[in-house]
């Protein structure tokens, strides 16, 4: 993580943004398309405390965009600055990750892939909500 976040280190250095602004377009890059109202439920916040990102510095990474057949709707999504926006944040950590690989031996490939599954597993079946009769 470490090292992913030095590559990526630069391209956040020279940003404009807030970390509450970067909360905004992180839940659009996720979650897609939504209205104010449905982006306040997600962060557990009224809707009022969400406000559309015209006053931002760089408003070109998110479009409020008014609902035509209701007027009373706005909806906020990622413009195509904003998927550009993430594009550049990952290229740097990307490439670092890119070199990393390339290092593998042949046999790294299918070793991280076991190893990963593995871990996908454990993870899986910690989760899983108990069935009937299952103890605490």
């Amino acid at each position: 993580m470490g090292a992913v976040g030095a590559a990526a280190g630069p391209f956040l250095g020279d940003l404009d943004i807030t970390t509450a602004q970067m909360r905004v377009l992180g839940q659009l890059k996720h979650h897609g398309r939504m209205t104010g109202r449905e982006f306040a439920a997600r962060l557990g916040v009224t809707p009022a405390t969400v406000i559309p990102p015209t006053g931002w510095k760089n408003a070109a990474t998110c479009a409020a965009c008014p609902d035509h057949a209701d007027r009373r709707l706005t909806w906020l999504e990622l413009s195509p600055a904003g998927k550009e926006f993430f594009r550049g944040l990952w290229l740097a950590a990307g490439k670092t990750v890119a070199r990393a690989i390339a290092q593998f031996t042949p046999q790294d490939p299918q070793t991280l892939a076991r190893l990963l599954n593995q871990i996908a597993g454990q993870l899986e079946h910690a989760y899983q909500a108990p069935g009937p009769g299952s103890g605490p």
